[in-house]
């Protein structure tokens, strides 16, 4: 997930939590894109590497949105998320989405050198 800049406030329809102007609102790039295509978020916040306690959080949600949330990813945090998951809650679906992103890029790199 990356964090972005609110332009003016919102309800959240997931989380039905109230976000204010000028607050940061974490998001995947697919749902913030939503969202600044609505004139909601500004440009994305710019970070610093991803720390341990984010990717973890990443794994802490429902399937669903953790496949949603992790989209764009580079090979390494799918590779760093696909070893916490067989670690952790081992789900099925979850484990084959990180597999299948990592062998993707993979392609793509040896497509690029090509």
């Amino acid at each position: 997930m990356s964090e972005y800049t609110v332009k003016r406030k919102f309800r959240d329809k997931h989380t039905k939590e109230i976000h204010l102007p000028d607050s940061i609102y974490k998001a995947s790039d697919q749902r913030a894109a939503e969202l600044r295509q609505k004139g909601i978020l500004d440009e994305k916040v710019k970070q610093e590497e991803t720390t341990e306690s984010e990717i973890e959080e990443f794994l802490d949600q429902k399937v669903e949105n953790v496949i949603s949330d992790t989209e764009g990813l580079g090979a390494e945090k799918y590779k760093k998320l696909l070893e916490l998951e067989k670690e952790g809650k081992k789900r099925k679906t979850v484990i084959e989405h990180f597999q299948t992103q990592v062998e993707a890029i993979g392609e793509e790199n040896e497509h690029s050198k090509s």
